[in-house]
Formats: structure tokens, sequence, C-alpha cells
């Protein structure tokens, strides 16, 4: 299974294609991946009223060995090319008329990293960065006018799998730079949210937990009790009403089940769909919609076999189309 894993994250990493969209590269002043080589963003200008903002995905890391091998459970260098594994690749994307913000993740840490690591007594660093390159990356993008972000009315967010809570949380970072009362859907494909304090969390630093910990409180979100933090998707709606929130997660993933949380696909089923899983919290909120298939599957919107699953004859794409046009209270399993 492991090695599955591997190959999918090499795919996801070195596998390029030729698009129609126009895109340009910039290197982010300060900005690092975590090996220490520069962080550098993707952007396509097609409409300047509507933006698509990605946020790559791709595991994470916590030592030496699973941020460089042989244990790897994330990729920590700039990704050569921009991939075919992305929202923006389908056709049937609802960001396909938008212009588009690709950050790439290249820090092990969710997006949400603050420091550097120094793993095996200190002869390995690990720049765990994330969090401040995001930080950087708009500042650059406001100071540059390489965005305008004042003529800006339609906002559609997506993260995948890491990425997906590293746009949960930084909608926080760079809601600031746009006009108030503006139209924002954001897309959680897969974050996970069902692991446990003593099989997950318990893999990772002092400093990595912090940081993780400063960013989910960020959104009302407490790892630390218990560690299952889909119990706060309320406040996590809450903090974000403003936003229409529409989140996929397999019941049965085999990667945030069996790989990162260590715990079988089934007992992860029985947390999703549990009292203080993702399918009962989400209906107690007024602006989170849930697409939550039992499958093994993990991640919905970057592969055709998978954006194209159905349930009760609602697609994945069409449940992402849906919430990007405003639908509320929209709840398939």
């Amino acid at each position: 299974m492991l090695s599955s894993f591997k190959f999918m994250l090499f795919i996801a990493i070195l596998i390029s294609t030729v698009h129609a969209r126009k895109w340009t590269k910039h290197t982010i002043p300060g900005a690092k991946c975590g090996s220490g080589a520069p962080y550098k963003i993707w952007i396509e200008h097609k409409s300047t009223k509507k933006l698509a903002i990605e946020f790559m995905g791709g595991g994470a890391c916590w030592s030496a060995s699973t941020c460089y091998g042989p244990n790897l459970r994330t990729w920590i260098f700039p990704i050569p090319s921009l991939p075919i594994l992305s929202m923006f690749a389908s056709t049937k994307s609802p960001a396909r008329d938008h212009s588009y913000l690709y950050l790439p993740y290249c820090t092990g840490d969710a997006h949400l990293g603050r420091h550097t690591a120094k793993y095996m007594r200190g002869k390995i660093k690990v720049h765990h960065q994330g969090f401040r390159n995001i930080e950087k990356t708009f500042e650059y993008l406001y100071k540059n006018n390489l965005i305008k972000f004042s003529e800006v009315e339609d906002l559609l967010v997506y993260g995948a799998s890491a990425g997906a809570i590293g746009a949960l949380v930084h909608s926080k970072t760079f809601s600031p730079y746009f006009s108030p009362n503006i139209k924002k859907a954001m897309i959680a494909d897969a974050p996970g949210l069902h692991f446990s304090a003593e099989k997950f969390w318990s893999q990772f630093t002092p400093e990595l937990i912090q940081d993780y910990s400063e960013g989910m409180t960020i959104l009302g979100m407490n790892q630390s009790e218990g560690g299952y933090i889909s119990r706060f998707i309320p406040k996590m709606c809450d903090e974000l009403k403003d936003w229409n929130i529409g989140v996929l997660q397999g019941s049965k993933d085999v990667i945030t089940s069996y790989l990162f949380g260590k715990i079988s696909p089934k007992d992860h089923e029985l947390l999703v769909y549990g009292k203080d899983g993702l399918w009962q919290m989400s209906q107690l909120t007024k602006n989170c919609s849930a697409w939550v298939p039992s499958t093994y599957h993990h991640t919905f919107l970057i592969f055709p076999t998978s954006y194209n699953m159905e349930i009760e004859n609602k697609s994945a794409m069409e449940f992402a189309t849906d919430i990007t046009n405003g639908l509320r209270n929209q709840y398939y399993r």
C-alpha cells in the first residue's frame, strides 16, 4: 500500500501536460520549500472579476525519514512543472472561466508551518514554513499588483488533502485583500479531520503540533482535545459564515485512515458517520455542505474516475459546481 502511495505522489508531482491556460511562474521573495529551495507559484490571467485559488496537497512529514525517505510521506522540493493532477485540469471544473492562482505544496506541513526543524540531532533541516509562504505570497501579489484583488467579485478556493486544510485556515490570511461582501465559495477535498491524538498527532514533533494547533485555532478548532477536529466543524463553519463551503470525504479513505491515521478504513468510516464526524457535524451548520461516499478513495476532483463518481445521482464535480454556484445545505451519502 505504501508503494502505491509513493507512486501516486510521484505522478502527482512530476507528470505535466500542455493546457490551454497560459501560466506565468513567480518566485516569492523569502519563501522556501522544505528543502530550502525558493518557493514559486503559478498565475493564469483570464478574468479580473473571477478568481480561483488552489492549494496543492500531498501528505505531510515529521522526521528525516518521512521528509526525505525511506519512509517518504510528502514532497519537500519545488515541483518542476505544473502537475496535471489539479482541479483546473478538468474541462468540467467550475473554475474553467476563472483566473487561477496555483499554490504548490512543498513544506510537509499542510501549509501551516512556522518553523525550521532540525532532524537527526540537527544534521538535517526541513523548512516547515508553509504558513509563512502563503503570507509572503499574498503580500508579494498585492505589492506588485499581480492580482487586482479589489476587482474580484467571485472567489473560488479549492484544496485537496493537506491543501484542503491549508485552504480552510488561510481563508483568514487572504480574505482581507479582497473587497467585503464578494461571492466566496470553498471546496475542501478530503481534508481528513478524523485523526486521533494517540495514533496520529503523537507522530509529530512539539514544534509541528504547535504550528498545527495555531492554525486550527484560527478556525475555532482544537486538535488537542482528543485529536478529532471534525467535532469542531460547526465552530469552523460559523467562523467562516461568509463562505459557502463544500467538503468531500471518502468514509474509508485509505490515505487518511491507514497510511496517516493508523486506523482501519472501517474504523475511519465509523468516525466519519458518527455523532462527532463530518456527516453529522456539517448538518448542524448554515453554510457547510458534505458529499461523503462510502469509498476508499482519497480526493475526488483531480481524477476523472473520481470526479464522475455519483451519490444519489450527484457526481463529485456536480457537487463542487453547486457549491460554487451558491447552493447551500447539500448533503449526499
